[in-house]
């Protein structure tokens, strides 16, 4: 184990302990599965774990972005610096996992760690490129003749995660961050509304949105799961518990040390609860929550002003959040946008347009955005439910 860094053992506890979708692993074989395939789309989506395809070839989901975005370049006011960014020609995830992922769908999705830290140090493998750590990785599964071991047990290469590792990264806090916000009712994603800097992760709280998507029995997602909204997935999230709308920065730190980085209020340089508070600051109010993560941390770690999300050796989760200000009503407004543009995505764009009033008036980009804009969240949740999606 790397001084410092949580180890695959601290990783399989405290996802055992809090994700009601993970279960222990087949010994000899993998250590710990996903019982719903569509979460093990999101572990991969979000850390560097992948899914075999053949000896040859792996699958890696990305968090997808918009190919196309709408962006504020100049705010109204400096105390409301924020961009909205409106996903409008982005394929929903249902999409690839429908036309190009039917195998994956199949079943339970097991997972193996394939630590390195042996062979390699954490400096230099955060220099080593892509290709060459895939290599590395490949090397070390036929030794360990994992595909006769698929073979073996009776299944397919795609049935199998890798996730290579030295040292446990922010890759992992990242997702083990995310989940933990979708447990409280919050939207999770990598696309993010502020300037100037951009955070590891972001979350959102709008009571407007959680109580419409809440009629589709989701209270909180990552955003490319409200592109699954034909999908008959159970859900096992939590409750919405806030009245306030909430925008929130997420700093991802691999060690305690860098976690606790900047716990004085003054400090806005470093790490860890440092640059959380450096990214609050300068989104100049477009923000108005922060969260440190990283691992072995207590609540007693976190300074009063920043959250902090983390878990300790005996895989307990440790969540501290701080009392948020006052949302402007502009900000709200281009966090709904863009949350109503995701759920959007499901929708055939011919149909997209009948419902925002543009099959005969669609005139681009702005057009498109503005009428996204006043769209009322509970109609097109309602529509949804009237089945006018494709099952």
């Amino acid at each position: 184990m790397l001084e410092g860094y949580a180890d695959t053992e601290d990783c399989k506890r405290v996802l055992l302990k809090n994700c009601e979708y993970v279960a222990e692993g087949e010994k000899g074989f993998s250590d710990f599965i996903f019982t719903d395939p569509v979460e093990a789309v999101l572990f991969s989506m979000y850390t560097d774990a992948f899914f075999l395809l053949d000896e040859d070839l792996k699958l890696k989901f990305l968090e997808p972005k918009p190919d196309l975005e709408v962006v504020h370049y100049m705010a109204s006011r400096e105390s409301e610096s924020y961009r909205s960014l409106l996903p409008v020609f982005q394929q929903p995830l249902s999409m690839y996992l429908r036309n190009f992922c039917v195998d994956l769908l199949s079943g339970p999705k097991h997972l193996l760690f394939v630590d390195l830290s042996v062979e390699h140090s954490r400096e230099v493998w955060s220099k080593t490129d892509y290709y060459e750590k895939y290599w590395r990785v490949g090397k070390r599964l036929k030794t360990w003749k994992v595909f006769k071991k698929i073979d073996e047990h009776g299944f397919k290469p795609i049935d199998l995660m890798i996730y290579p590792t030295v040292g446990i990264g922010e890759d992992f806090y990242e997702y083990f961050a995310g989940v933990m916000l979708r447990k409280k009712g919050y939207l999770v994603s990598k696309l993010g509304l502020g300037i100037t800097y951009a955070s590891d992760m972001y979350a959102y709280y709008l009571p407007s949105m959680q109580d419409a998507l809440s009629e589709l029995s989701i209270n909180g997602a990552f955003l490319p799961e409200l592109g699954l909204l034909t999908f008959n997935r159970k859900r096992q999230f939590g409750t919405p518990r806030y009245r306030t709308g909430i925008a929130a920065v997420i700093e991802a730190e691999p060690t305690p040390g860098r976690t606790r980085a900047g716990r004085d209020a003054r400090q806005l340089k470093g790490n860890g609860f440092g640059q959380a508070r450096s990214h609050l600051r300068a989104s100049n109010g477009a923000y108005n929550m922060a969260f440190a993560v990283g691992p072995f941390c207590t609540a007693s770690d976190a300074p009063s002003d920043i959250g902090l999300i983390s878990f300790d050796e005996s895989g307990n989760l440790v969540f501290v959040e701080r009392e948020p200000e006052i949302l402007s009503s502009d900000c709200v407004s281009a966090y709904e946008t863009l949350i109503k543009g995701s759920v959007l995505l499901n929708i055939p764009w011919d149909e997209r347009l009948r419902m925002l009033g543009l099959e005969k008036s669609f005139r681009g980009c702005y057009t498109y955005y503005d009428s996204v804009k006043s769209l009322n969240i509970l109609e097109l949740i309602q529509q949804i439910k009237q089945g006018v999606l494709p099952v």
